[in-house]
């Protein structure tokens, strides 16, 4: 029985790193719009993702082509979901959330397999709250200056499809005045709904 050819599976993780990378920067383009400071993470991030696929690459390069077969296919799976999910932390941890590598390779793990599972306690308590009260606020949580509420559209058996909102510059608009719409946007949403499922 052969060895699968490492250095094919190396010079492809590479590439596929590089890859990872230049996803990142497409989060730090909309943080940077928006005049999110998290900008500044994704980018560290990029950097060093793009860094360390690129030395892979050079590392691992042949004159020949490389050459994936079974061996190397199951090889290059396994390590790259490891390896993806271990790189995709680095936001988690560079961001103002500050998380430890154990939370932030659980969280990028959740995300990349899409099991929706958190750590982040202060989210769960925002969902819960959210699903009491019926709406949620946004106070200047992603860009200064900016507030809103908005409300959900269910469809018949109780699932949020969607959200009615509104959003304004202060002091324009404040949450006060945000709370005051809550009604009218619900009564906007239900007639959505209405309309949607009639």
């Amino acid at each position: 029985m052969s060895w699968p050819d490492h250095r094919s599976v190396f010079y492809a993780l590479g590439t596929f790193l590089s890859g990872l990378a230049a996803l990142m920067l497409l989060p730090a383009l909309a943080d940077f719009v928006v005049a999110d400071s998290n900008w500044t993470a994704f980018v560290a991030s990029a950097t060093v993702t793009g860094g360390v696929g690129g030395a892979t690459i050079l590392a691992f390069r042949t004159k020949h082509k490389p050459t994936i077969g079974r061996r190397e296919g199951f090889l290059l799976i396994t390590l790259s979901w490891v390896v993806s999910c271990i790189f995709a932390a680095l936001p988690f941890m560079l961001s103002r959330e500050r998380l430890g590598f154990a939370d932030a390779f659980f969280e990028s793990t959740s995300g990349l397999t899409t099991t929706g599972s958190t750590i982040l306690a202060d989210l769960e308590a925002e969902f819960a709250r959210v699903r009491a009260a019926g709406y949620a606020l946004n106070n200047q949580e992603r860009i200064d200056g900016i507030v809103g509420v908005a409300v959900p559209v269910f469809d018949p058996d109780g699932n949020v499809l969607a959200s009615v909102g509104m959003h304004g510059p202060l002091p324009r608009v404040t949450m006060k005045t945000c709370e005051r719409h809550v009604p009218r946007l619900q009564q906007a949403a239900a007639r959505i709904a209405r309309v949607w499922f009639a």
